[in-house]
């Protein structure tokens, strides 16, 4: 840790300061807790449990649907056409419905992923003229 602190020249007070920490970062699976709800949300923050950091809200890029976040990245795009194709061809079972641990993961940084190409026109028209049965 580091503290550095400003000094007013002639009073010697500190005007203002800046502290630096590091922490090691423990390795492990960190569960992600799904709040649907401002209710949940008070119940949830409510609840003594230790001690609890709460940042504040972020506004994501994509929304939950179903299974998985839209508008879909180009990766989740792929990995259900591939689980759609496999199936037609009979090379699997019918995959759905899908899992969202099975098609976007655990880790919520894919939320930032970029949106897949052409979306929302090309992705659109392409959806129209390809679906699978």
């Amino acid at each position: 840790m580091s503290k550095y602190n400003l000094l007013d020249g002639e009073s010697l007070k500190v005007e203002r300061f800046q502290i630096k920490a590091n922490f090691a970062i423990e390795e492990g699976v960190y569960p992600v807790t799904t709040i649907t709800s401002e209710e949940e949300l008070d119940k949830f923050i409510g609840q003594s449990r230790g001690i609890s950091v709460f940042v504040g809200r972020f506004l994501l890029p994509r929304v939950r649907f179903g299974a998985m976040y839209w508008p879909p990245s180009e990766r989740t795009a792929q990995i259900i056409i591939k689980a759609m194709q496999d199936f037609s061809e009979g090379k699997t079972p019918d995959p759905r419905p899908f899992k969202i641990e099975e098609i976007e993961g655990t880790d919520l940084s894919v939320i930032w992923e970029p949106f897949i190409k052409g979306y929302p026109k090309q992705f659109l028209a392409d959806s129209a003229n390809k679906q699978v049965e």
